[in-house]
């Protein structure tokens, strides 16, 4: 007790150290840390060359075509007016004209860059054919081949001379000379048996090797060919008969070969290397040919945007409610009348926004087991069933009535038709990710992340673009906020 009394104070602080400690660690000590959470991003996969996708089974009726619009796929200003309301007009005949300067104008730039780019490419091949004699690599051909020519000469010519075949370092002997100037392109040797015979000189000589023949020993002054290569031999007076020579070409035993071959090598290699450069590579030929094709989209786009200002009848029948006149504007896609049909029935059928993309004007349908096709596919969207509506050419020997239902089979188009002849692949713009001045788009790995593949952007199809240097089969839809490596999950609803 006096021990507590004596230090009260110290016991004191102590139990309020251990009670706030104590205290601290039950708020603190036993929380949970936070776990950071990983961004995960989900996307939609758009796939490239390979869906097989099952065909589209739809229910068509028949009914009647009432009416069909009359609709501008641009707005414009009318410049020509051919028909006027109520008159009859057949199907793909030119109701009006909107004015087309800017598409007139797009299209002759478009084919002026197209030639241009053309001709370009005409220009490489012709300088990279040896066949045309005036293209650069044509001349440069010929110069190295005069200067190799020349060098293979002289390896063939440099100090040629007969040697005994018994002993081609002995040089002391009355050895025949060789004269004139070796033209052929081939190397070897010639072999020279000398016997006696009944000619003035006394002797003969067979030779073989490079070439084979006989001919009379001449003597001093005159030299005799030896085959057709243009060398000839001049054998001294007191030749020997029954003497065996030959004639190495090029003269290997020379000490003037090695410097001479050497050379010859030296013309070889220069020669290839001026042909390399010279020569424009396989890749920039390849280049050119996708600027052509580019500028040909480009060029086919601006016949399309052209012929958009030139608005034809899409069935045969009368005009109703038609009523434009040189000089009013309209907007894209409006109704400014319809053509009415007299007894005739069309098959109508609805898809999805997502089936649409598959289904084109001339998709193949069975009907009742005859085959047809897609007659036309609505751009817009019908306000009752929310659906793309589209239209089946009624086949021939297909007897239908008003209201009749058929069970249609469409073959929807794979994703194979957004691959292109030349290599590149239709893919919507929202796959695109622009860096800098490089294109990108995303695919996935194997660990779920996205993975930046460059590409070469080619031409503008709506709302869809070109481009080149893809070899996988999918690439993400939207690549809009997407980064490289980033964890994704497929969105498998869509």
């Amino acid at each position: 007790m006096k021990f507590i009394k004596k230090n009260w104070k110290l016991i004191l602080t102590i139990i309020i150290i251990l009670v706030i400690g104590l205290r601290a660690y039950q708020r603190f000590g036993t929380e949970k840390p936070e776990i950071a959470q990983l961004k995960i991003q989900e996307v939609e996969i758009f796939n490239l060359f390979s869906q097989n996708l099952e065909p589209l089974s739809l229910s068509c009726a028949a009914e009647p075509i009432v009416s069909v619009s009359v609709t501008p796929e641009l707005s414009g200003t009318v410049q020509k007016v051919l028909v006027r309301d109520g008159e009859q007009v057949t199907k793909g005949q030119l109701l009006f004209e909107l004015d087309n300067i800017q598409q007139r104008v797009a299209l002759q730039d478009a084919k002026v860059a197209l030639d241009s780019v053309e001709l370009q490419l005409q220009d490489i091949q012709k300088e990279n054919d040896f066949d045309t004699q005036s293209s650069l690599l044509a001349q440069t051909k010929k110069q190295q081949d005069i200067i190799v020519d020349q060098a293979r000469n002289k390896l063939f010519n440099t100090d040629l001379r007969a040697y005994p075949i018994d002993d081609p370092e002995d040089i002391s002997q009355a050895a025949p000379q060789v004269i004139g100037n070796f033209t052929c392109l081939t190397s070897g040797q010639y072999l020279v048996e000398v016997y006696s015979s009944a000619a003035n000189s006394g002797g003969s000589y067979r030779y073989s090797g490079l070439e084979s023949g006989t001919s009379t020993v001449s003597t001093t002054t005159f030299g005799t060919a030896i085959g057709n290569c243009g060398l000839e031999l001049v054998f001294p007076e007191d030749f020997k008969r029954n003497e065996d020579w030959v004639i190495p070409i090029p003269n290997i035993n020379s000490s003037e070969y090695f410097a001479a071959k050497k050379n010859y090598e030296e013309a070889v290699e220069n020669k290839n290397i001026a042909l390399n450069q010279t020569e424009i590579s396989s890749e920039q030929i390849s280049q050119q040919q996708g600027r052509v094709t580019q500028a040909s989209l480009r060029y086919q786009l601006a016949v399309d945007n052209l012929e958009k200002t030139r608005v034809r009848a899409m069935s045969e029948g009368a005009l109703n409610n038609f009523s434009i006149d040189e000089g009013d504007f309209v907007n894209s896609f409006s109704e400014l009348g319809t053509i009415k049909t007299i007894d005739r029935l069309e098959l109508v059928a609805f898809v999805s926004t997502e089936d649409r993309q598959y289904i084109s004007t001339g998709t193949q349908v069975i009907v009742d087991g005859i085959e047809t096709s897609v007659s036309m596919v609505s751009m817009g969207i019908d306000s009752v069933t929310k659906q793309s509506k589209i239209i089946i050419s009624v086949p021939e020997t297909l007897l239908i009535n008003e209201g009749d239902q058929f069970e249609c089979s469409l073959d929807r188009e794979n994703s194979g038709r957004n691959k292109r002849d030349d290599g590149g692949a239709i893919v919507p713009l929202s796959a695109i990710s622009i860096i800098g001045t490089d294109s990108y788009v995303f695919t996935i790995s194997p660990e779920m992340t996205a993975e930046a593949r460059a590409v070469t952007s080619g031409a503008l199809l709506g709302t869809n673009i070109v481009v080149y240097g893809i070899e996988e089969t999918s690439i993400i839809k939207d690549a809009r906020g997407l980064q490289s490596n980033e964890t994704i999950r497929l969105n498998l609803e869509k």
